[in-house]
């Protein structure tokens, strides 16, 4: 009998060891995860504040951002003051930041801009638009601006006139105008110059708006630069003029290809490409966007000059509001 029961407190007791054993092993397990997160995070965040910070990768992340706006989005532009950055552990790097435009004489906010970088030049870029996109699809080829050579009109940028006499006194208007033929700087301010708009942004005749492609086949978007073009905060670029100040965001395009490719993987900035038409042409351009009362945008039409016309968004009357822009 004594036998037995010292044989079952032995099995007992070689149990509780193993089992006390089992739990001093997945202590020490935790500890030694914990050791190192509480060793590894603090260091890897350090590491990645230095690679983004003393590189000046995250100063450029986000200079490559708002020029790729403003150069390929017509009035749409970051709002550089309000751009919020945020360096996480393993190199990664959150920024934010609205998106403004300008309809009448206000300025307001139309979306927000995110994008989760992580090593390797890899981008989930995510655009919340508060406003309706305008068409510029590459693999459809439709555009807001069309080309002067190229007939005919494509059919969205027939209806603008249309639109703009079906809609009241008292609303101001966004307009995408395609030119008969491309214009130095100083003419279209000509062109416009009888009517109470403001011009906001231009297209450029960079070479290979014809056929949207670059020497390489890859689609490319229309680009230009807004009409009050301003450098970036923190950036390098050194012109007060608009077009001197473009010639130098291409060039900084240029320079950060593989940035760049990484923010818009979908076209080819062809920058080099246009760099190198500009340098050896004289900027000249070939669509406009306007904005001010709809009913002004309309005595436009009876320009020849005003090929075609995309209306963006319509608002109610704010043309009061427009001074100190």
């Amino acid at each position: 009998m004594n036998r037995f029961k010292d044989k079952e407190l032995t099995e007992k007791k070689q149990m509780d060891i193993i089992k006390a054993s089992k739990l001093k092993a997945r202590w020490n397990t935790i500890l030694t995860i914990l050791t190192i997160i509480l060793i590894i995070v603090p260091a890897t965040f350090f590491l990645s504040v230095a690679y983004y910070s003393v590189s000046s990768k995250a100063n450029n992340e986000i200079i490559a951002a708002e020029t790729i706006y403003s150069l390929t989005r017509p009035n749409l532009q970051i709002g550089d003051m309000e751009m919020e950055s945020e360096i996480t552990p393993f190199f990664g790097l959150h920024l934010s930041a609205p998106l403004y435009k300008q309809v009448g004489g206000v300025i307001f906010n139309a979306g927000d801009y995110h994008t989760e970088i992580t090593p390797g030049n890899n981008q989930d870029v995510t655009e919340k638009l508060l406003i309706n996109d305008i068409p510029m699809s590459a693999m459809d080829q439709e555009y807001v601006f069309q080309y002067p050579s190229n007939n005919p009109l494509r059919n969205h940028l027939t209806l603008g006139w249309e639109q703009l006499e079906n809609v009241s006194e008292g609303t101001v208007s966004e307009a995408y105008l395609s030119l008969d033929k491309a214009y130095a700087s100083e003419e279209i301010k000509d062109l416009i110059a009888e009517y109470d708009i403001d011009l906001v942004w231009n297209a450029v005749d960079t070479g290979v708006e014809k056929e949207m492609v670059d020497e390489e086949g890859r689609f490319v978007s229309p680009i230009g630069y807004p009409e009050n073009n301003e450098a970036p905060a923190n950036s390098n670029f050194e012109s007060e003029d608009n077009q001197e100040l473009f010639m130098e965001q291409l060039q900084f395009l240029d320079q950060h290809e593989a940035m760049v490719n990484s923010i818009r993987p979908d076209i080819s900035m062809a920058a080099q490409e246009r760099l190198k038409y500009l340098k050896e042409n004289d900027i000249r351009i070939y669509g406009i966007v306007v904005t001010g009362p709809s009913k002004e945008i309309l005595k436009m039409e009876r320009q020849e000059a005003f090929k075609g016309i995309y209306i963006g968004e319509t608002e109610n009357w704010n043309w009061n509001k427009r001074e100190g822009y």
